[in-house]
């Protein structure tokens, strides 16, 4: 496991603190507010800060009113309140500029609405509220200068053209009153349908009464048309939902005991099965030890979902050195499967009055094969995890801020720290739940050549990368892989009660205008992975493959292994045109392996990458 150097700066002396064995990075300047409160990594560099602060004191106006979610459309920032929104010009990461701490939607020092998870899309802003007005809030409770009504919570739309005044467009109902029956706005991802000129949302309620994904149309030439569609059953509430479109398309749910996976064809005419409105349910997943599910996202290789979960509904300090090993667990599985991968224990213990877990992440977009996660974690601060192998994911940064002070008796956990920390283009971005808004720059080999993007709606990934087919990745640099297969390879009859080594081939063809290539093979089903089956039989001995060319003999035979851990076959490091490949297979039947009749097979899936396009 990797070391991390560590600093401590405090305003009496800058001290190295020891983890995993890390080195001490020497004494260091002054850091300002309000980084001076933290500890952190020596690869992270603090950049900037936009206040935005909370009071600690219960009987300060404004307490409560706290700072969450965070979203990105160029250079502008959203930041969620749970009295409104602010928008930021980051132009200068290291100087954000505030243009508006909206406060229209409940107030400075109201939270009848709270939550409120925030979308950027172009010149809208989508706003959600969470909870439901109350009888005795509904002479006042209002959004854009428009009262809601009792009962009222959802999502508000607005036009942020000018970002300095924001106009509501519409606020729109999702409550007990609707059709369908709603409950509410707890946080809300984006799923552009550009082609159509729509914009929907994955509205999620957080609630056992709304079980599963809220459908939410909103036409793009005309938002005041937003309807709350449909819901699509997950079996189980959902606190978050992450999505990756391009060549992936899967959809994730994230809430209770688990979480539950669809997939969506955007080709597909809505409100047809498998479009947009109408997702595919593929499996559902239970997390022994879990109970509040939280957040769900992807790899950008689609190959690996991230779960992360929420014990004590994030109020509590379950970071503790006493605490459960599933309450501090990050978990990895296969994305299209559910299959394990591995899981991530948070390496710092934090006290028992910092409320701490795995909350809001996103993973940074890498053109190294690199697999970096970003996350706020509450009052444990900022961790980076390299789960490049999800099986011995390590922290490689982090930054941890002091514990909070609660000043009213009796003195008790302070509700603080990251509500959300996302990568967007060479740039952590912390919200910080009682400052505002923190910048960092984390200087590491593992980032590097990281992906530039237009917008960042954190829960939503609109490309995918490793592509295994031709394509322009990201629109900038033209780029050709192409893998050409020959006939399916046959083994033959297979003679039960003779052991023997049974081979077959076939041929494939290579075309790659990039620096290196990499062609692999996967088992991508969950069934004997690995293993040729007939029905439900299959054979004891793994499948094995390798691959030939003219100028090299390649790997030995390998077992053939899952889309997680595919079967590394050949690399190419240079440029290659109608390059071909003999792909090789052989497998073994064992004296008392008992063969049903009929038909092993197994469909494979080839890869050709490169980390060079």
């Amino acid at each position: 496991m990797r070391s991390i150097g560590v600093r401590r700066l405090s305003a009496m002396v800058a001290a190295t603190v020891g983890l995993l064995a890390a080195s001490a990075s020497g004494a260091h300047a002054q850091a300002p507010p309000p980084f001076d409160s933290f500890t952190f990594s020596s690869n992270m560099q603090p950049l900037g800060f936009s206040a935005r602060t909370v009071p600690l004191d219960n009987d300060t106006p404004g307490q409560g009113v706290f700072n969450t979610d965070l979203a990105f459309w160029g250079n502008l920032a959203a930041q969620g309140t749970y009295g409104g929104f602010r928008l930021l010009d980051i132009s200068n990461p290291a100087s954000p500029r505030e243009l508006v701490n909206y406060t229209g939607c409940a107030g400075a020092t109201n939270t009848v609405g709270n939550q409120g998870d925030v979308i950027l899309w172009s010149n809208l802003l989508i706003h959600s509220w969470n909870s439901p007005v109350s009888a005795a809030n509904a002479p006042t409770a209002s959004c854009g200068g428009e009262l809601v009504g009792q009962g009222f919570e959802g999502l508000n739309i607005f036009d942020i053209s000018d970002p300095a005044n924001p106009k509501l467009v519409k606020n729109l109902r999702m409550a007990a009153d609707t059709t369908p029956a709603g409950c509410g706005s707890h946080t809300a991802t984006a799923v552009p349908d550009v082609a159509r000129g729509n914009l929907y949302v994955y509205n999620n309620g957080s609630s056992g009464t709304c079980p599963g994904i809220d459908i939410v149309k909103i036409p793009l030439a005309n938002p005041a048309g937003a309807q709350f569609l449909s819901r699509a059953a997950a079996g189980r509430s959902c606190h978050d939902t992450g999505v990756i479109l391009d060549r992936i398309n899967l959809v994730a749910c994230a809430g209770g005991n688990g979480f539950t996976v669809f997939s969506i064809d955007p080709t597909i005419d809505p409100p047809a099965a498998g479009s947009i409105e109408n997702p595919t349910q593929l499996y559902s997943q239970t997390v022994t030890g879990v109970t509040v599910g939280h957040s769900a996202s992807f790899s950008w290789d689609g190959d690996v979902l991230i779960f992360g979960h929420e014990p004590g509904g994030g109020s509590d300090s379950r970071c503790q050195a006493t605490s459960t090993v599933t309450e501090r667990s990050l978990f990895f599985y296969a994305a299209r499967t559910g299959a394990p991968l591995g899981t991530f224990v948070h390496p710092r213990s934090q006290t028992s009055l910092e409320n701490c877990t795995w909350h809001n992440y996103n993973i940074v977009p890498t053109t190294n094969g690199k697999r970096i996660l970003v996350a706020g974690n509450y009052q444990s601060g900022v961790s980076v995890v390299d789960f490049t192998d999800p099986a011995n994911a390590s922290e490689i940064a982090f930054a941890d801020p002091a514990p909070l002070v609660d000043p009213n008796p009796p003195v008790g956990i302070e509700l603080g720290g990251d509500w959300s920390t996302y990568w967007y283009n060479g740039t952590i971005y912390e919200s910080d739940i009682t400052r505002g808004l923190l910048t960092w720059k984390l200087n590491d080999p593992a980032v590097a050549g990281a992906k530039t993007l237009s917008h960042l709606n954190p829960q939503t990934m609109y490309m995918s990368l490793g592509t295994s087919k031709p394509g322009n990745v990201g629109g900038n640099v033209p780029a050709t892989l192409s893998l050409t297969l020959g006939p399916a390879a046959s083994f033959g009859a297979f003679t039960p009660g003779i052991a023997k080594d049974y081979t077959a081939a076939t041929t494939a063809n290579v075309i790659s205008t990039a620096g290196d290539a990499l062609l692999s093979v996967a088992d991508p089903s969950s069934t004997a992975t690995g293993h040729l089956v007939n029905g439900t039989f299959s054979l004891p001995e793994a499948l094995q493959a390798r691959a030939t060319k003219a100028d090299t003999t390649g790997t030995a035979f390998n077992n053939v292994g899952s889309s997680a851990i595919p079967l590394n076959l050949l690399t190419w490091s240079a440029p290659v045109s109608n390059d071909p490949v003999n792909l090789e297979f052989k497998q073994h039947i064992n004296a008392n392996d008992a063969l049903r009749t009929g038909t092993y097979s197994k469909t494979l899936t080839f890869t050709l990458s490169t980390t060079t396009p």
